[in-house]
């Protein structure tokens, strides 16, 4: 299969006219490093390292597009900054993320004011307080080397393997930005009841730039490298309440996807935790725009409550990690019949940890959904 046909192979499984060729999604992340026999640590501070990796893992698998393409995991960057609220822990063999925040509650409308000189003056400083120009420079440098090793995969895989990159651009609705190190989760959280205002103003500052990207997508070409033209993940509405979604979240989202899908682009959604708050969001998109990946929802059950929107995911991680491969391809089977067509076979959870899988059963249920 060439790359314009796997693509095409996603864009009649959006529109539900698959005919029974179900597309696969690697939803596999750090796993891919344990999977191909390296550590953590040999991987992500070792370009070279990681494109074997890479590599190993799609000429084993093949699947028809990758979330990650060995980018997840920055860490040469936090390694350069010299501070590490994003880290390897060698003696549990995971990678951490702390929650923290470098904006206080009450510097809000500076923030808003300008964010880039807040950023510089205070963001950067309160991340690492004895930050050198040295760190800095190296910093730089780390990301230049990371952006380079991000396109070096893309067109490998592009140009070696004929496989397609799954989405162009992200499109983040401004509460994902906020959460992220500028108020961190427990702080927003409070915010949103305490800070309604403040929260809403810098969401409306950030947007503009935001909106002025989803338009550029809508008005430029297609590439025939990427399977999606614009990607959001949802993650903030993990502590929201429905009000709070439709307030914050809502009305930026379906500005953002409208913007991108009348134009007659592709959108894909990866919605970590559960959907089940606010499912009834994406009932309205048309058939043949929208793709949702699902890791904790019962994705048959997502189905009966939005049967014009495709759906990806299913395969529990639990069982490829403790089953048989017997177990797992009928399991597989199973799904596949369920959900008919409109369905990306793809994984419930983000890889990531060495007992999530294992190579017998992932390659086992990969024989069975794979087409060449």
């Amino acid at each position: 299969m060439n790359l314009a046909e796997r693509k095409q192979l996603f864009r009649d499984t959006l529109a539900f006219n698959n005919k029974g060729c179900v597309p696969s999604l690697s939803n596999v992340w750090s796993y891919k490093i344990y999977d191909t026999g390296y550590t953590l640590k040999e991987a992500l501070f070792d370009y070279d390292i990681m494109e074997k990796v890479v590599r190993k893992f799609h000429e084993r698998y093949h699947f028809d597009t990758y979330f990650d393409l060995g980018t997840r995991n920055p860490m040469k960057i936090s390694q350069a900054f010299g501070s590490f609220h994003h880290r390897i822990d060698e003696e549990a063999d995971a990678i951490i993320i702390d929650d923290y925040s470098y904006m206080q509650a009450d510097e809000y409308a500076e923030y808003t004011k300008d964010p880039q000189a807040f950023n510089w003056t205070k963001g950067l400083p309160r991340m690492n307080p004895d930050l050198t120009y040295g760190q800095l420079q190296a910093t730089i440098g780390a990301m230049l080397e990371f952006f380079a090793f991000n396109g070096k995969m893309q067109t490998i895989m592009v140009q070696e393997y004929n496989t397609p990159v799954l989405y162009n651009a992200v499109q983040q609705v401004p509460l994902e930005s906020i959460i992220m190190g500028i108020r961190g989760i427990r702080d927003l959280s409070l915010d949103m009841r305490r800070r309604k205002a403040d929260v809403k103003a810098l969401s409306d500052k950030m947007f503009e730039n935001l909106l002025a990207g989803a338009k550029a997508i809508a008005a430029g070409p297609s590439e025939d490298r990427y399977v999606f033209d614009a990607e959001s993940v949802i993650l903030a509405s993990t502590i929201m309440s429905r009000s709070q979604f439709d307030e914050f979240y809502a009305p930026y989202l379906k500005q953002l996807m409208d913007t991108v899908i009348d134009s007659g682009k592709l959108y894909y959604i990866f919605c970590e935790n559960s959907l089940q708050n606010f499912w009834e969001f994406f009932q309205d998109f048309r058939k043949g725009s929208v793709l949702i990946n699902l890791e904790l929802d019962d994705i048959r059950d997502i189905r009966k409550k939005l049967p014009n929107v495709a759906l990806g995911g299913g395969m529990p991680s639990m069982l490829l990690g403790n089953g048989t491969a017997e177990e797992c391809v009928d399991y597989a089977k199973k799904l596949i019949d369920d959900m008919g067509d409109g369905f990306v076979f793809s994984t419930d959870k983000m890889l990531s940890y060495k007992n999530d899988a294992r190579p017998e059963t992932l390659k086992a249920v990969m024989d069975l959904v794979r087409k060449d």
